[in-house]
């Protein structure tokens, strides 16, 4: 999915494409509405990357304010994040192409053969801490 940047409706559809996208995708419920952000480290040069949980409020702007903020992208309408379901299920990525804001999902990401290679490889990377190792182990061991 994506929503072209010259839309002058960029913000609201934005907005209202990733809401549809993560119900859809099972990445939480209306009656639910905790997820997972993946969140880079604080110092500036960090390239640590964790899973903060998080609850969607009534007054959510994850495109606007939120890419504004500096934590889910690099500016107003400049989304950039991972969000990822608290069961595991559904991992959904937002980030700005050339033309437009394009936003991808991967339901049951376990399954995904590439995933599951990539983190094979990181745990054998001497260039992945310690912690990020054991969370990778955990995730492969758990949907074997």
């Amino acid at each position: 999915m994506s929503v072209e940047l010259e839309d002058p409706e960029l913000w609201r559809k934005a907005n209202s494409e990733w809401h549809g996208l993560a119900l859809r995708s099972g990445l939480f419920s209306e009656a639910s509405p905790l997820f997972l952000v993946a969140v880079k480290g604080s110092d500036v040069d960090s390239v640590e990357w964790r899973w903060v949980r998080v609850k969607l409020l009534d007054d959510w702007d994850i495109i606007g304010a939120g890419a504004a903020s500096g934590i889910l992208g690099n500016g107003f309408c400049r989304p950039s994040f991972v969000m990822l379901s608290l069961d595991g299920d559904a991992i959904l990525r937002c980030d700005v192409g050339q033309e437009s804001i394009d936003f991808s999902v991967v339901r049951e990401p376990y399954r995904a053969q590439t995933l599951r290679r990539h983190g094979e490889w990181m745990t054998g990377s001497p260039r992945v801490d310690e912690l990020t190792r054991a969370a990778i182990m955990r995730w492969l061991d758990s949907r074997s």
